[in-house]
């Protein structure tokens, strides 16, 4: 096994980490956004299901 392959192979596996990470964090972001904006209108900020 080529040692080169395997540090290349644990680099793109660290950029999908880190890219999974800012995706999640940017959509939760978002969701915080959409929270604010239901309690300046008078609804709860977040519901679990109905």
């Amino acid at each position: 096994m080529n040692p080169l392959n395997l540090t290349i192979k644990q680099f793109e596996l660290n950029i999908m980490a880190k890219m999974l990470a800012f995706f999640a964090h940017h959509e939760a972001y978002h969701i915080g956004q959409m929270g604010i904006i239901r309690k300046y209108f008078g609804e709860a900020a977040m519901e679990y299901g109905k």
